[in-house]
């Protein structure tokens, strides 16, 4: 059996270091900036590309009366009462489920770094602890603050 580890490995190596190749083209080795000044050193590029992001997609809580004033404008559709009693009702067992078998099949995991078929796995775990962080976002009032959190892939 031994030479089929080895045969796997012989296969492997060229994959391995054609990989190495092309992350070494796509990774970015220098930026330049604003004024013209070039910076090198990835772990500055990796810092300026952090914060950028986070600038662009972080809480900013600077424009609420904007936000405020734009959703006073006349003519924007209103919810009903019933709309929104539907909307405040408890989250069910059942509506997980659903949820859980319309993941799209082999598609980028979700934002938590799971692929549908991990929830299809361990559907009755999953549901337990979905309804309960449900019912405690509910309960408080507001998303925990890992749902704002994101991944952002350079590509």
């Amino acid at each position: 059996m031994s030479w089929f580890f080895e045969k796997i490995h012989k296969i492997d190596e060229p994959k391995g270091r054609l990989t190495k190749k092309q992350r070494g083209r796509t990774q970015i080795h220098k930026i330049r900036k604003k004024r013209g000044e070039i910076i090198p050193d990835t772990t500055k590029i990796q810092r300026i590309i952090n914060t950028y992001y986070e600038q662009l997609y972080g809480n900013n809580f600077k424009n609420l009366s904007k936000m405020d004033k734009f959703l006073e404008t006349p003519g924007l559709p209103k919810l009903n009462q019933q709309e929104i009693e539907n909307l405040n009702k408890p989250i069910t067992i059942e509506e997980i489920e659903d949820q859980i078998k319309t993941l799209p099949a082999n598609k980028s995991p979700c934002p938590d770094g799971f692929m549908r078929k991990f929830y299809r796995t361990f559907k009755g775990e999953q549901i337990a602890i979905l309804l309960k962080l449900f019912q405690k976002i509910q309960e408080v009032g507001r998303l925990p603050h890992s749902f704002y959190k994101c991944s952002i892939i350079l590509i």
